[in-house]
């Protein structure tokens, strides 16, 4: 029973590893990428039917042992092509991303349908995923669960390095965060947003194909694991340290729940369970940035209030001074200046008041005049 589960939990970590990689490298550039979903189906269903027993790529088929690696190639491939239905209405058109990505979802179950009634003859594809290899690590290790987690062992370790060491990963988070300085430098925002797609698209069918080696038989569903996928991401702040922790958690918990036979419990509740986790998580993880950004802007408000008494006090202590400076000065130069001038135009007044013409000129101002003598009295008087 263990073993069955250390099985389960080495897939679910692949499988939510990579689908939480594909929505990271995709959201990097800009995109956001809702289809993972979606995408998953169509690799989960591309992969179940070439592994089918009787076909090339079965384990007695013409690539024997390699046959389903090069599946998952393919069902990667499949889901890089229907990844350009985001990108070309996302890019090209500006459709609504969530819109576009909910409807790819909603399409990928029907094709899903359409597709296996020609091809299988009924509606779901029967996996005999246990059967294929067993007893190379141990009794109970499936020998490609075991490299199919090495695989996404790797591809977790690459996008790290392109993300964060390389010029690319500079120019795909760039693309995201600022595209007018990507474009400024002269590099296209748009290819850069569709080799991004791509990219996710491409790890999406990969992770969808590992997530048909999880079932017994494929009926044209995931059960939302490319929404698990996406809480993940946002488990994981978009970091791929972050993905990989939550992948490793949730996928304890969907091995346990649905690997381990409890007792007096139903099967159904016991798959039910580990689809709260994330909800729980998600709603403590709001609360907690929510209390840190409350704290935040606490100290921010407290900070400023303490600079802005330390601003008044240095402002008290260098203008204050000045002031009085200031006051002293004007009022020494209003007393010199004043006084000189006021005493400048009585002398000036006087001179003109005792000539004739100046006594009639100032006379006139105040009253009619006769015979160049003042009105009523003399104004030296």
């Amino acid at each position: 029973m263990w073993g069955y589960i250390f099985n389960l939990f080495i897939l679910f970590f692949a499988v939510y590893s990579l689908a939480s990689l594909a929505g990271l490298i995709s959201e990097r550039s800009g995109i956001v990428n809702i289809a993972i979903d979606g995408t998953m189906i169509l690799g989960a269903l591309t992969w179940a039917i070439l592994v089918q027993s009787g076909n090339a790529f079965a384990v007695d088929g013409v690539f024997g042992t390699f046959g389903p690696f090069f599946a998952l190639l393919i069902a990667g491939a499949v889901g890089m092509a229907y990844s350009y239905f985001l990108s070309f209405a996302s890019i090209k058109f500006m459709a609504d991303q969530t819109i576009v990505g909910t409807a790819m979802n909603m399409m990928a179950v029907a094709i899903s349908f359409l597709v296996m009634q020609p091809v299988v003859g009924k509606g779901a594809v029967d996996i005999d995923f246990k059967s294929m290899s067993q007893g190379w690590l141990g009794s109970e290790i499936n020998t490609y669960a075991f490299w199919f987690l090495m695989i996404a062992m790797f591809i977790c370790f690459v996008a790290w390095f392109i993300l964060n060491k390389t010029k690319y990963g500079l120019r795909l988070r760039t693309a995201g965060e600022n595209p007018y300085s990507l474009e400024t430098a002269g590099i296209s925002v748009a290819k850069t947003r569709y080799t991004a797609v791509s990219i996710s698209g491409f790890l999406a069918g990969m992770a969808g194909a590992i997530f048909a080696g999880t079932l017994a038989q494929f009926s044209g569903t995931v059960t939302g694991a490319g929404y698990i996928a996406i809480a993940i991401l946002i488990l994981g702040q978009w970091r791929v340290g972050g993905i990989i922790a939550g992948s490793a958690l949730m996928s304890i918990a969907f091995a346990i729940f649905n690997g381990y036979d409890f007792i007096n419990i139903s099967s159904e509740l016991m798959k039910v369970i580990p689809f709260m986790f994330p909800i729980i998580i998600l709603v403590f993880i709001k609360l907690s940035s929510e209390e840190k950004l409350v704290k935040r802007q606490h100290k921010f408000l407290h900070d400023k209030k303490l600079m802005m008494k330390g601003n008044a006090k240095k402002t008290a202590i260098w203008i204050v001074p000045y002031i009085f400076v200031f006051i002293f000065f004007w009022s020494w130069f209003i007393w010199i200046y004043g006084a000189y001038y006021i005493a400048g135009k009585d002398e000036e007044l006087m001179n003109r008041i005792y000539t004739k013409d100046s006594v009639f000129k100032l006379a006139n101002t105040s009253g009619p005049a006769a015979n160049g003598k003042p009105y009523k009295k003399d104004l030296r008087e």
